[in-house]
């Protein structure tokens, strides 16, 4: 049995249209990161608080047992510029941002932080317009967080079709091995991966990383060939 390379968590908040219809990022991915050699788990969320106690649950992961793998926490619902859909309710981006940075000060305790790169991704029409990057940044500088989730990716488009998004998804978890976010040649590394994404023509990604020496996160677009 091969090493696992990272972890992932997909939590999957679907309509009941998208539910008859099948339209599930969680079964496609879930054989898919397995074949990888991603640890996976989902989570059916029907509303915010079962997104509120998803989080918490992810939480009480062991920090201290994780040979500096990845951690994936995978937002797959819809959402406009506001916010993100859990079945009936709406939470925009501060309520979203609250619930996650309780998750991350668990997973990072000054003690025993998690030893690998955790990694937030939406998976949402509407993403391109998320504010959690800047509410991270805020908390940072007044609540003392020690620092905030390093590494999200969203989409770079207003909306983004289901299939689509399972290519890219597929795509991003098969190259999860060749990606070093810890590394600072990985910023490179994984804005050609963006463009290697861009190139298919289905969707784009956009990469926010936090820099702890600046203090600030910076956003990297897929490269654009002159």
């Amino acid at each position: 049995m091969s090493e696992s390379v990272g972890r992932v968590f997909l939590l999957e908040s679907p309509n009941p249209d998208d539910l008859l219809d099948g339209t599930s990022e969680a079964a496609p991915l879930s054989q898919l990161c397995s074949q990888f050699g991603h640890d996976f788990a989902s989570f059916f969320v029907r509303d915010k608080k079962e997104l509120k106690s998803t989080l918490a649950y992810i939480s009480s992961l062991d920090t201290g047992d994780c040979n500096a793998m990845p951690l994936f926490v995978h937002l797959s619902t819809h959402g406009n510029g506001d916010g993100l859909a859990f079945g009936q309710d709406f939470m925009e981006w501060p309520e979203i941002a609250k619930e996650i940075i309780k998750m991350f000060r668990c997973l990072t305790p000054s003690d025993t932080p998690y030893g690998g790169p955790i990694v937030l991704v939406l998976s949402s029409c509407g993403s391109k317009d998320q504010r959690l990057t800047k509410l991270f940044s805020r908390v940072h500088k007044k609540d003392k967080l020690e620092w905030p989730p390093e590494y999200v990716f969203v989409f770079d488009n207003e909306k983004v079709e289901w299939r689509d998004a399972i290519v890219i998804w597929a795509l991003f978890y098969r190259m999860v091995p060749q990606l070093d976010f810890l590394k600072k040649k990985g910023k490179s590394d994984i804005q050609s991966f963006l463009s290697k994404v861009s190139n298919l023509g289905l969707a784009e990604l956009r990469y926010f990383r936090w820099d702890r020496t600046e203090e600030k996160y910076f956003q990297y677009p897929p490269k654009r060939q002159a």
